[in-house]
């Protein structure tokens, strides 16, 4: 028999806490909720980027009479001067670089040093929602480190400073996700919760989307203005939450700073009180019995294996053959459904069966 007490004791002074409740059922409460669920778009676009801006352009022969560069798959064995780049060389940094020959290791490094950030962010930035930075905080702090390494690319020289900032973006951008689907569940009534949920993840197939579409309109232009179009609106959204979006009244109650909701709403960045704060309090939590353990392996496992399908099926577009820009609209556009189907599991079943069929399928 399983079972199907929490892994976390309930504390139901802060279940009952009318300062929380207060706070949860403000008339504003849902739209901040939505404003924080909109970092799931530049999350989604910082996400697959790299399909456009490292995709190998198509090339050309000089000369039409040519039989060798006619029959030929790839310059690499031709002679200089007997075939051009069908677009800009800017248009990609492989055209740009000249690694049009470079091994796969090479041309992958910048997206594999992006999620080789998104692993290290996880594991060091994650922990800070829970402890010293709270859930508002390290919302912003993701952001902003994902824009300003993103905006910072379109200086790179080399592939080696490019890969070093992919790396620093990725590390900003692991934490994006994981707190705004906690602060903005946090901030509402429980009745508004799984609908939030979901919404995120909607935010995050819209910025998917949109990414094919600007790097459509920009791809006679440099690979730099994509990174430009899509990290300085993330940029002034990051200023937007800082000054419009509240901590979470859990966080605050937590670390005994719910003295009223007025001034949780507007003080709670300013007057922190003097609390000893466990930076791996979580994670010892998780680790410490055999069950929640063993959960959190089970669910990282099934993650794992979902994102080599789900990631893998976009990057791997540009060797279809087919129309890049309509691949990846049409991936992003097979969320939609996959996002409706989410709510209504959520209303209907358990959680564990619906991870179990959906995983499966």
């Amino acid at each position: 028999m399983v079972d199907s007490a929490p892994l976390l004791p309930r504390n139901s002074d802060l279940e009952s806490n009318s300062v929380i409740k207060a706070c949860q059922k403000s008339s504003n409460n849902l739209l901040q909720a939505i404003l924080i669920t909109f970092a799931w778009v530049f999350d989604g676009q910082q996400s697959f980027i790299t399909i456009f801006t490292d995709a190998k352009p198509k090339w050309k022969c000089l000369d039409p009479t040519d039989q060798i560069c006619k029959q030929t798959s790839s310059p690499c064995g031709l002679q200089p001067g007997s075939w051009t780049w069908a677009s800009p060389a800017n248009t990609s940094i492989l055209s740009e670089w000249g690694f049009q020959c470079a091994n796969t290791v090479l041309s992958s490094l910048p997206s594999s040093a992006f999620f080789a950030g998104c692993l290290v962010g996880g594991l060091l930035l994650s922990t800070l929602a829970d402890s010293v930075l709270g859930r508002k905080r390290l919302l912003f702090l993701s952001c902003l480190i994902m824009s300003l390494a993103g905006s910072m690319t379109v200086i790179s020289p080399n592939i080696w400073v490019y890969s070093a900032l992919k790396f620093v973006s990725g590390f900003g951008r692991s934490s994006v996700g994981t707190a705004a689907l906690v602060l903005s569940m946090e901030i509402v009534d429980k009745r508004w919760r799984e609908k939030i949920g979901v919404l995120g993840f909607a935010f995050y197939m819209l910025g998917f989307l949109t990414l094919p579409i600007m790097a459509y309109i920009s791809q006679s232009f440099s690979w730099r203005s994509l990174y430009l179009w899509t990290n300085i609106p993330s940029f002034f959204y990051t200023v937007t939450i800082y000054n419009f979006v509240p901590e979470s009244p859990r966080w605050l109650a937590i670390y005994g700073r719910n003295k009223t909701c007025i001034s949780e709403l507007h003080d709670e960045l300013n007057n922190v009180a003097d609390k000893d704060y466990n930076f791996f309090a979580s994670m010892k939590i998780l680790c410490t019995t055999r069950r929640s353990l063993w959960r959190l392996i089970s669910v990282m496992m099934a993650s794992l294996g979902i994102s080599f399908v789900y990631f893998g099926m976009p990057f791997s577009a540009g060797n279809l053959g087919t129309n890049l820009y309509l691949s990846v609209a049409l991936n992003a556009l097979s969320e939609l459904p996959a996002s409706l189907l989410t709510l209504l599991l959520t209303a209907t079943m358990k959680r564990r069966i619906s991870i179990l069929t959906l995983t499966i399928h």
